[in-house]
This record gives C-alpha cells, structure tokens and sequence, in this order.
C-alpha cells in the first residue's frame, strides 16, 4: 500500500468539503437515512437481509453518497473463497464503490469495478491496496476515500468498463448479434439495428 503520510493526511483533510461517516448499526444508518443516497438498499445490506452471501460490519459515507463497505474476519489472514463471494456481491449490487476487508494482520481493498472470477476459480482477486493491518492505517485510509486521494492514487481500479452495467452491456450486444446472425440474411446494419435497439434501449 502507497504510504499515507502526515502531510498527506492533513492537507486532504484541509480540501474536502465532505462530512465522513461510518455506520455500524442499522439504527444508526435508519436515524439518517432521509439524507442519504442509496439508503434503502444499503440500510438492507446494513441489517443482514443479504447474509448468507454479504454482510458488513459498516458502510462509509462519504457525504451523501456511499464510499466503502467494512469488512472484519477473525482470523490471522482473510479467506481467498470468502473474497470471491464478498466480491461478486460488490460488483453484482454496484452501489458501493470499494469494500475493505481486515484481518489481524492485513487490510486489502477491492472495487466494484473489478469483474468477478468463476465461481469455481482459485485465481486471486488481487486487491488494489494491501499492508499491514493498523488502526491508524485504517484511519488514513478512510481520509484518502474521503478526499478523493484514493481515486487519483489508483485511477485504472476506478474504470466504470470492468463494472456490472458495462458487462450486462457487452452481453446485450452480444445477444443481438447472435439474433441477427440467425435471420434471414445474416448480419447487415438494419438487421443489427432493428434486433438490438429494443434491447439496449
């Protein structure tokens, strides 16, 4: 993980307009939901309706607006097939841009813009920040969110083309090439035009 110095810390603080806040119950979360983007769906995620496959420990807003799910294990090092899942739910509910998972001794970051591996993969989701686990480490990584430093820091890991609606995108298109492949006349531009502009539109 890049360093998150004192001079960095101070002068983000210094030009961030944002109020930053972390939920950690949905009573809380509930108390300011009116003012909050997305607060339904996360109020939801917040109280545990999606547990069998997600559940967080918190949500940070930036704002009014959503910036990362806290995610905490017990264990020494965090669960490879754990990530994959955590992960899927990220990019499949595409709200909240980052999840931050801790264990006793590391804290990874991963976004939603990350495609998903199958579901059967033992290839790593490789997350876009890595160190040691500290509270302090914790603390500057919320104020780099928070300022916006996170983004400017790793601007690949934030390519909207890697997220969910990109891919449902891609995969429309795709159909509609295989329909137009099967009329009569094969793919001409007014066949590909008629068969995907219903369903793109």
């Amino acid at each position: 993980m890049h360093p998150f110095t004192n001079e960095l810390i101070s002068k983000a603080s210094g030009i961030t307009p944002w109020r930053r806040k972390l939920y950690r119950s949905p009573d809380e979360f509930w108390h300011d939901a009116e003012s909050l983007h997305y607060a339904y769906v996360l109020y939801r995620t917040l109280r545990g309706d999606y547990a069998r496959t997600f559940k967080p420990d918190a949500v940070l807003y930036v704002g009014k607006f959503p910036a990362a799910y806290l995610k905490t294990v017990t264990t020494q090092t965090v669960c490879e097939q754990d990530i994959h899942v955590w992960q899927r739910f990220l990019w499949n509910q595409s709200v909240v841009p980052l999840l931050i998972v801790r264990s006793h001794k590391e804290i990874r970051v991963y976004t939603a813009y990350t495609e998903p591996r199958e579901r059967d993969s033992a290839e790593r989701i490789e997350p876009i920040l890595e160190d040691v686990a500290d509270a302090i480490e914790l603390d500057q990584l919320c104020t780099a969110i928070e300022a916006g430093t996170i983004y400017e820091m790793k601007p690949r890991a934030f390519n909207r083309s890697g997220a969910v609606d990109h891919y449902l995108v891609k995969n429309l298109n795709a159909a509609a090439r295989r329909l137009a492949e099967a009329q009569t006349g094969g793919i001409t531009p007014e066949n590909l035009q008629e068969t995907s502009e219903p369903m793109l539109g």
